[in-house]
């Protein structure tokens, strides 16, 4: 069971950065900002906006200290994103659950010749009308437990598992399973 990380720098043909995996995949993404979080704020949305592939969603991690330190660059950059769901401090699976949330590509970005992430919106279940974004606010540590998300949850292999027997078989007994081996991370 390896994990292979692989740093890469924000040019427009890294491969890593214009290819949208279909599985969990960790790639250490190197802006130079010589330690300044406002600045590495900046240069991210840059670069999410007019590098990376797709609108979807983004996870936004920010530290309790970072945030209160810099509450309004934090906010500058969730304003500046381009995406359609913008997680702090969890991944688009858990907006993505969240029904009234919108869940689409950012509005604006996307054309019939360049669909990418859609050109609408599903989910938004309070029928908010021209939805541009969502963004969902999750606390740094959720949970008493290791969240299923993080990649140092020591039971994923175990829930990857239970969620193909899952998929196999839908019944509330498999479910319960999932949400068992979900807890125990």
């Amino acid at each position: 069971r390896g994990v292979r990380l692989r740093a890469v720098l924000p040019r427009r043909n890294e491969y890593a950065l214009v290819n949208e995996p279909w599985c969990g995949v960790f790639t250490e993404l190197v802006l130079d900002t010589g330690g300044d979080p406002e600045e590495y704020m900046q240069q991210a949305a840059k670069v999410c906006n007019n590098i990376l592939w797709g609108t979807l969603s983004c996870g936004v991690f920010v530290h309790p200290t970072t945030q209160k330190a810099h509450a309004a660059a934090v906010e500058r950059l969730i304003a500046d994103l381009k995406y359609g769901l913008i997680t702090v401090n969890g991944t688009g699976l858990v907006g993505f659950g969240m029904l009234k949330l919108g869940w689409g590509g950012c509005a604006g970005t996307s054309t019939l010749e360049d669909v990418q992430s859609g050109c609408g919106v599903v989910h938004n279940t309070m029928m908010i009308d021209n939805v541009q974004k969502s963004v969902l606010r999750v606390p740094w540590s959720p949970l008493p437990m290791t969240p299923f998300w993080f990649p140092t949850n020591r039971n994923s292999e175990q829930l990857g598992r239970r969620l193909v027997q899952y998929g196999e078989c839908r019944s509330l007994w498999n479910l319960f399973k999932v949400v068992v081996a979900a807890l125990r991370g």
